[in-house]
C-alpha cells in the first residue's frame, strides 16, 4: 500500500473519529535519482492524528501508532504528527511545537523489540483460547499494550503541533488562506464533535445488518421526491 501511495503522491485517509489514527502517508529512504531502481523496501509510513478538541490531549501522542496493516520494513525511522488544530495550549516545553525524537536503535535491538511484542501478543491469545480467568488476560492486555507502545516509540521521530494559526502555520500567510483556513476550521469543528447523529459511520465493506449503527443513515435518508 505504501507502493501505491508513494507513486500517486497521496494519503489515505483513515476512519473517522478515531484516537490513534486520522491518515497515513508514504516516505522513502531510497534513492531518487533519475536512473535509480525504485526500491519499495525502502519505504516507511508517516502516521498522523488530527484533533479538533478545545482542550489538549495529553494522550494523543501515546495512542497514536503505525497503521496495524502495515510492518515496518526493518529499522526505518518512523514519522508521527499530531495536529491538535483546536487548542493554543503550549506543550511542557513553553511552546505550540514539540519535538521527541528516540535514541538510535541497532538493528538487533529493534527486531528484538519486535519480538517481544509478538511473544507478547501470542501469550495474550493463548490465555484467550484457554478462557482464562479475565484478571489474568487483562493483565497480559497492559503487557501487551506495554510492549506495543515501546514498539511504536522505537526510532520514531514524533511532531505534536498545537494551534491553528500563522503563528504555527507560517504556510497559511505565504498561501494567502489564514482567513479562509479559521473559516474553515469555524465550520468543521462543531461537526466534528457532534457528528455521530448527524452523519454516523460510513465505512466500506461492513455487514448490511439493520441491528447495526452503520446503515443507520440509510434508513433516514429523504431525498425529497
Amino acid at each position: 500500500m505504501l507502493a501505491d501511495l508513494w507513486s500517486r503522491n497521496a494519503i489515505l485517509q483513515c476512519s473517522h473519529n478515531r484516537e490513534s489514527l486520522t491518515f497515513v502517508g508514504a516516505l522513502y529512504f531510497g534513492s531518487v535519482d533519475d536512473d535509480a531502481v525504485f526500491d519499495p523496501t525502502r519505504l516507511a509510513p508517516l502516521s498522523a492524528q488530527i484533533k479538533l478538541k478545545i482542550k489538549p490531549d495529553t494522550s494523543a501522542e501515546r495512542h497514536l501508532r503505525r497503521p496495524i496493516s502495515i510492518p515496518r520494513a526493518g529499522n526505518l525511522p518512523h514519522f508521527a504528527l499530531v495536529m491538535e488544530l483546536g487548542t493554543e495550549a503550549l506543550h511542557e516545553n513553553g511552546s505550540n511545537v514539540k519535538t521527541t525524537i528516540s535514541s538510535p536503535v541497532s538493528d538487533e535491538e529493534f527486531y528484538g523489540c519486535e519480538k517481544t511484542l509478538r511473544d507478547a501478543q501470542k501469550q495474550l491469545l493463548e490465555l484467550k483460547v484457554k478462557k482464562a480467568k479475565e484478571p489474568d488476560i487483562d493483565v497480559q492486555k497492559k503487557k501487551v499494550e506495554e510492549k506495543q507502545q515501546a514498539m511504536n516509540a522505537c526510532n520514531r521521530y514524533l511532531v505534536s503541533i498545537r494551534g491553528a494559526s500563522p503563528n504555527v502555520y507560517s504556510i497559511l500567510e505565504e498561501a494567502k488562506i489564514a482567513h479562509e483556513f479559521q473559516n474553515f476550521l469555524g465550520m468543521v469543528s462543531p461537526l466534528a464533535v457532534n457528528s455521530e447523529d448527524e452523519i454516523q459511520s460510513m465505512m466500506p465493506l461492513r455487514q448490511l445488518n439493520r441491528d447495526t449503527p452503520y446503515t443507520t443513515w440509510m434508513r433516514r435518508f429523504y431525498d425529497g421526491s
